[in-house]
């Protein structure tokens, strides 16, 4: 499957798109 994690760090948004089955 497709999931997009989203971190929020401060003032820093983060995206990672992570690919798993």
């Amino acid at each position: 499957g497709l999931y997009f994690i989203n971190v929020t760090s401060g003032k820093q948004t983060l995206s990672q798109m992570v690919v798993k089955e």
